[in-house]
């Protein structure tokens, strides 16, 4: 091509190709000085704005200073400029960090916590009081954290280089009586420390004081009502702070830094103490919904609860902290006869233990069980306010608890029970009443009455309380440059134009520079793309056959791997390749551009953990109907080695390209007489499709039949123990399978792939219609835990329970399913009377909202409530792993239940109550036992003597049986050219 070019043309070309990359550089260059004049220019000024080296920092400091004045901040900039920040490293760090670089001293929100954590752990991952991450999560909130670097700040001691220092907490402040008592005197010398080795301007966020109205009142409050509900802020000037807290306060002030705190009673604190005021806006969590029109929306809500008047509103009640060592008060026996006895959709929000607790009290003394669907708790702060969104009220006791639901955009009441909470309330504009004041009758209380006598939102001013809020940010956020404002649309109106003089030539000259420097950007990737283009055009002319056209492309692609499929040691994989109806140039590109093989997948999708803290409702619409199914769906997708793989999420009616399709699937085969009226027939037929489009091999994995013992044996069975005893898989010939069911087999069959069952009953009814033998070796969650000896683990502790044979022992408790048509089976009653009730810390694990029913049916029945503690859920299978690594032993009715106890090293035993259960425990030699053989009597069921009838683990041969199935696993996926977890691989070598 080059050789029939004109002379003019060739020489041109020549040209561009030496001068391009010298105009692309010099371009770069360019916009590279702009940029670090950009950057140095502006944030030397941000940072001399806090540290006052210059002629025009002082004068705009000046001006700042006239503003601050009328909005009663006067001395905050005096310590502006007394920052003992060097100039130069300031510049130093503004031009080497494109963002600014935010020292952040708190809750680390990085990461979202797993779901389906009991109360206690949720504890130790989060934090004592839940609410705690609501204020934390609302200040990180604050930050733009597009335009900001944030480095986590551990300890003292360590010196980071950052531009600011954002430190938001809450009850900070003491009387210097309690102070030396309490936990906040060590963190107060540690925030003094980090504030101290830092040298930047310090932002200490939403700070409050943690003062009872009868510590300054006088103990007389609680019987002279009148006194506490004139009681004003006058009493702040008592409360005398000790000397760490005073000069942590200076250090911030000193810092050029920003205090804000929860309202005018700890301002008046501070002040009273000799400081310069701070700044009563409030906690963080008033900017956390956006909506600069929330009381609007908060309001007309109002409106209509009051309109309504109904009982079947769903309330969120947050509950009133109540230590163990006192008695409940009045207000919790109300909760217990006024709301949740009357209001059925009312669900009780935990932020503590101790709320636990006290929900276990108010059921011992009103006779109040609030089941799993009415009672939550949050460890998440973004998860807490997505899971309000569906209430249409909030009430109590709790601050943070209201905050998360007006975040939500859900009205609600706090009913002020000290000085923290009414500031906050005040400072906030939100409907509130003091607790000794209020009308809280517990046995004449009426919701709607006590809204009535409360100021609502619009009354109060709600929404332009929250402007000048947000204004008091934008302001402060401005003069304290590297720290980037979150985009809020609640700012303050024309905040431009009432900058100072000298601070909007700043902010004009900034802009301009910006749009220069996007000018040069945009000039140089034109430059470079117009210029990289001409030169790889002249390439891919020159040398026509890297396109893929020729003999030499088809050999590269046969490199990259094409050829490799089709040698694949199974002839019907390699058919059903060349049948896919792409030509050689499209089956050469696919080569080319994919290195991993593609596998298709049909199924749940586990990508990011889901959110945690969802109600069982909410989470069945999230993950599925029954949680056990996201066991054998998570199992199968683990048998992937992910790192060599691309998994594609196989689409209806889109067509994908793939080297292999896995489907786990679980309860497919049915009788030909209940499968047309199944969800599975429609399942069916949507995964024939998929295996006849795919054009490769398909993997059918764990495939197995929903035949209950009575369907194949007569309805006589459940009177005839010894027939159940005897029960063989014979009966699976029975089983005539719908010609859509058969149809999907052959056509797996025909693709080259695998189908592997449950266990021998479904193989016998396959092979019994008439189609090859699957392979029979159990559900793939008997892969999911990689230790070759994981018999001789379960073994070792199975024989630790039987020795310890103790009733402190933790049971994790699978529940039997039982539709709410039927009654309550005997063995369900065996779980109250003789697990539940011996058993203090044995737990039910849920996995379906029948389930939550059963354990209401129970408690009517035997008395038995499980409170917060007791009761589990697992939407996410890992978690559900996770979750039951704690325990000892697990018990019960689900097979999948059990199968995360063995992922987690916890022995068990699973009673099988049908040939579903009955053929995976086989397959899988799992201590297990039919339940009509059974000797479940619930007067005399003794665990540690059924143990005893069982056979366990080692005499089972369980990790030989493993160690044979994973052998399958390696042959087939080797055959099939599918990467295997090397995990499995493991334990089938061992």
């Amino acid at each position: 091509m080059v050789a029939v070019m004109p002379p003019t043309q060739r020489t041109s070309a020549s040209l561009v190709r030496r001068q391009a990359p010298i105009a692309v550089a010099l371009l770069i260059f360019v916009s590279f000085l702009a940029w670090t004049k950009h950057v140095g220019s502006s944030s030397a000024v941000q940072l001399n704005h806090a540290t006052g080296h210059s002629k025009s920092t002082k004068q705009e400091a000046a001006s700042l200073t006239d503003k601050q004045l009328a909005s009663g901040s006067e001395d905050t900039d005096g310590s502006i400029v007394s920052s003992d920040v060097d100039g130069s490293t300031d510049s130093v760090t503004a031009v080497t960090s494109l963002k600014p670089r935010i020292g952040w001293v708190g809750h680390s929100l990085t990461d979202r916590p797993p779901s389906g954590l009991r109360l206690s752990d949720a504890v130790r991952v989060a934090t004592n009081n839940f609410g705690n991450l609501v204020w934390a999560y609302a200040a990180w909130q604050l930050l733009d954290h597009s335009a900001a670097e944030v480095v986590e700040v551990v300890r003292p001691g360590v010196k980071v280089d950052v531009d600011a220092l954002l430190m938001p907490t809450a009850n900070l402040l003491f009387d210097h009586t309690p102070y030396l008592k309490s936990p906040m005197q060590r963190h107060t010398q540690m925030l003094y420390g980090l504030a101290h080795s830092v040298s930047a301007p310090t932002l200490l966020v939403g700070i409050g004081s943690q003062v009872e109205f009868d510590q300054v009142l006088g103990g007389d409050v609680v019987a002279n009502k009148t006194k506490a509900a004139s009681a004003d802020f006058a009493a702040a000037a008592d409360v005398v702070l000790h000397q760490q807290q005073v000069q942590l306060l200076e250090q911030v002030q000193k810092s050029g830094g920003v205090i804000t705190t929860r309202g005018k009673f700890t301002e008046a604190i501070i002040t009273a103490n000799g400081l310069s005021p701070p700044l009563p806006i409030g906690c963080p969590s008033f900017m956390l919904n956006h909506n600069p029109r929330l009381g609007e929306v908060l309001q007309k809500k109002w409106d209509a609860v009051l309109a309504a008047r109904s009982t079947k509103l769903r309330l969120a009640i947050t509950m009133p902290a109540t230590p163990r060592t006192k008695g409940l008060p009045l207000h919790a026996d109300l909760l217990a006869k006024r709301i949740f006895k009357l209001f059925p959709n009312s669900v009780a929000v935990l932020q503590t233990e101790e709320d636990a607790y006290t929900l276990q009290r108010l059921n011992a003394k009103h006779g109040v069980c609030l089941g799993a669907e009415r009672v939550l708790f949050y460890y998440d702060a973004q998860s807490w306010i997505d899971g309000l969104k569906d209430f249409d009220f909030v009430f109590g006791f709790r601050i943070h608890g209201t905050m998360a639901a007006l975040a939500a955009e859900v009205p609600g009441i706090v009913v002020s029970k000290d000085y923290r909470i009414k500031e906050l309330a005040e400072a906030m504009a939100l409907p509130s009443v003091d607790l000794l004041a209020a009308k809280l009758d517990d046995d004449s209380f009426d919701l709607f009455e006590f809204m009535d006598t409360l100021t609502s939102y619009e009354a109060a001013g709600f929404d332009q309380r929250r402007r000048e809020a947000a204004a008091v940010y934008v302001r402060e956020f401005e003069r304290l440059k590297p720290l980037p404002a979150a985009r809020h649309s609640i700012r303050a109106p024309a905040m431009v134009a009432v900058m100072p003089a000298t601070q909007k030539t700043h902010h004009l000259k900034r802009q301009l520079r910006f749009f220069t420097i996007i000018l040069l950007v945009f000039v140089t990737l034109f430059a470079w793309t117009h210029l990289s283009g001409s030169i790889s055009g002249v390439s891919l002319r020159s040398q026509p056959l890297k396109h893929g056209h020729s003999k030499a492309a088809k050999q590269e692609a046969s490199v990259t791997g094409l050829t490799t499929q089709l040698d694949r040691s199974s002839d019907d994989t390699a058919a059903s390749i060349r049948s896919s109806g792409d030509d050689d140039s499209s089956s050469s590109s696919t080569a080319v551009t994919s290195l991993k093989p593609r596998i298709g997948w049909v199924g749940h999708v586990f990508g990011e953990r889901p959110p945690s803290g969802l109600r069982l409702t909410d989470a069945v619409r999230v993950a599925t109907d029954n949680f056990g199914n996201l066991v054998w769906a998570y199992a199968a997708w683990q048998l992937l080695d992910h790192a060599a793989v691309e998994v594609v999420v196989m689409r209806h009616g889109v067509k994908a390209k793939v080297d292999a399709l896995l489907m786990p699937t679980a309860n497919l085969l049915f009788d030909a007489t209940p499968y047309p009226k199944t969800p599975m027939a429609g399942h069916t037929n949507m995964l024939f499709a998929f295996s006849q489009s795919a054009a490769a091999p398909t993997l059918l994995i764990g495939i197995g039949s929903q035949v209950d013992f009575d369907q194949a044996l007569g309805e006589e069975i459940a009177a005839n123990k010894t027939k159940a005893a005897s029960a063989d898989f014979s009966a699976a010939a029975h089983v005539v399978l719908h010609k859509q069911q058969t149809q999907l087999l052959r056509q797996v069959q025909k693709s080259g792939g695998i189908i592997t069952t449950r266990g021998k009953f479904t193989e016998a009814i396959i092979t019994a219609n008439g189609l090859s033998p699957p392979l029979p070796i159990g559900c793939p969650s008997f892969m999911l835990n990689h230790n070759p000896r994981l018999g001789e683990v379960l073994q070792k502790k199975w024989d630790a329970v039987l020795a310890a044979r103790s009733t402190k022992l933790r049971l994790a408790i699978t529940m039997p399913a039982i539709s709410r048509s039927n009654d309550v089976p005997l063995h369900a009653d065996l779980l109250a009377k003789r697990i539940f009730k011996l058993f203090p810390n044995s737990v039910a694990v849920l996995q379906t909202e029948e389930d939550a029913y059963t354990l209401q049916r129970l408690n009517a029945k035997h008395s038995v409530c499980l409170g917060a503690e007791r009761v589990l859920f697992y939407y996410d299978a890992q978690s559900w792993i996770d979750g039951l690594k704690d325990f000892d032993f697990v018990f019960g009715f689900r097979i999948h239940g059990t199968m995360a106890a063995l992922a987690a090293e916890v022995p068990g035993i699973v009673v099988s109550k049908d040939y579903r259960i009955k053929e995976l425990a086989e397959a899988m030699a799992l201590p297990s036992v039919d339940l009509l053989a059974a000797k479940l009597d619930d007067d005399s069921f003794d665990l540690f003597e059924f143990m005893d009838t069982l056979i366990s683990y080692e005499a089972a041969g369980f990790d030989q049986r493993r160690r044979e199935a994973a052998a399958v696993y390696v042959r087939e996926f080797e055959r099939l050219k599918v990467p295997l977890n090397p995990g499995v691989a493991a334990i089938a070598g061992s």
